[in-house]
């Protein structure tokens, strides 16, 4: 049995703004209901499914968010398909190449906000729960990996994980024990709640965020019975220092995932079905074209608003309190910051993690407007020939 150390692996993304805790708003429980996928339960079982598929790739928070499903949701319903495999696919550590940034980039490490998770999780189960759904984890590792358990049909890829839970124990961190303890407390029911939406026990949620707990499981048939202690039929975790880790093959045994699939023809097979319609997949009618689209948008806009705010610190340092040129220049470049911001959401999460938001975007440009006025006003006021000061500008770093 493989543990990871939270203290080790979660540091980094609680620095990052994983705080989700303090975020208000949303959704407070996680939808529990939906149709099973298995062909024998299907009202048509000889019918072969039309399957659509939804990947859930990339960083938690940018890549993965409610507003992005929003339109992956509509596309579906009008799709109408029979089957939705739900693909998840987001590591923090070891394995973050398809991101499209260097290996174990902190900056690519998940954003948590609960609210917006479950908002994701219940739009995909409520809104289209007339459609039987599967989730199918490639890899998760990290806060993401709340995700992998709120559906309670999952399947794993043959060199998946699940893991990464301990990122809550971190976030509940604080100098005061008993402050530290309510933090805790919150965060567990916090992650346990996505657990209990997929059928899995609140002890399986706390082994897997607190270091110190135990646990074991029993079986009756192929119902588990989870123990947060070492007297089970078998001890999953004994250790004191670290959360479980489970890959496939341990998933499996523990009759966490339901088998190891490593294609969606393996998959549709282990549920049943022998032939199903590749339409909407093989032509990328399904989700994959949205979220592949977003993604590629969200990222191009992100890289802009960097440029513009590498111009923004140009013309601030270089302009004076007169040079409503230069000013004009910054106060234009911030604008576009805050377009992009409003156009996608997951700007603005990457931005908040050097200390910028909406807010303080909108405040800097009221304050370059008011400069320009008063440079304006100066300007007519003062005889000719007469000179300005100079100014200077602000920054948050490279």
């Amino acid at each position: 049995m493989r543990y990871r150390t939270p203290q080790l692996v979660v540091l980094g993304v609680c620095m990052l703004g994983t705080l989700g805790l303090q975020e208000e708003g949303g959704p407070t429980n996680v939808f529990k209901g939906g149709r099973s996928p298995y062909q024998v339960d299907q009202p048509n079982p000889a019918k072969p499914p039309k399957v659509y598929t939804i990947p859930m790739r990339g960083q938690l928070g940018t890549d993965i968010n409610s507003a992005l499903y929003k339109q992956v949701i509509e596309d579906a319903k009008a799709k109408q398909p029979d089957l939705i495999v739900v693909m998840l696919e987001s590591a923090d550590y070891d394995q973050v190449e398809y991101t499209g940034g260097a290996v174990d980039d902190p900056s690519e490490r998940g954003r948590f906000n609960q609210y917006d998770m479950r908002e994701l999780v219940n739009n995909l189960k409520q809104d289209l729960r007339h459609i039987p759904q599967v989730v199918w984890v490639k890899d998760a590792a990290g806060p993401a990996a709340v995700l992998a358990f709120a559906w309670p049909d999952l399947y794993m890829s043959n060199n998946g994980r699940v893991e990464g839970l301990g990122f809550a124990y971190m976030n509940a961190g604080h100098p005061d024990w008993e402050v530290h303890r309510k933090f805790l407390a919150a965060w567990v029911g916090i992650v346990a709640g996505f657990l209990e939406a997929g059928g899995y026990d609140k002890i399986l949620a706390e082994a897997m965020i607190v270091p110190q707990n135990k646990l074991s499981v029993s079986w009756q048939g192929r119902k588990l019975i989870w123990r947060d202690d070492e007297e089970g039929t078998y001890v999953v975790d004994s250790n004191d220092r670290g959360v479980p880790a489970f890959s496939a093959k341990v998933a499996e045994d523990l009759l966490l995932s339901k088998g190891t699939v490593d294609d969606l023809d393996d998959l549709l097979f282990m549920l049943g079905y022998r032939e199903w319609d590749r339409t909407l997949v093989d032509d990328k009618q399904d989700g994959r074209r949205i979220v592949d689209e977003y993604i590629k948008r969200w990222r191009d806009a992100y890289k802009k608003s960097q440029e513009a705010w590498r111009t923004y610190q140009y013309e601030m340092e270089g302009g004076g309190e007169s040079d409503t040129g230069r000013l004009g220049k910054a106060r234009k470049a911030l604008q576009d910051i805050l377009d992009a911001m409003n156009r996608y959401p997951a700007v603005e999460t990457r931005w908040k993690s050097r200390g910028l938001d909406k807010n303080a975007v909108e405040r800097m440009i009221r304050e370059i407007r008011e400069r320009i006025a008063a440079a304006e006003r100066a300007k007519q006021q003062r005889p000719s020939g007469s000179g300005g000061g100079s100014g200077g500008g602000r920054g948050l770093g490279r």
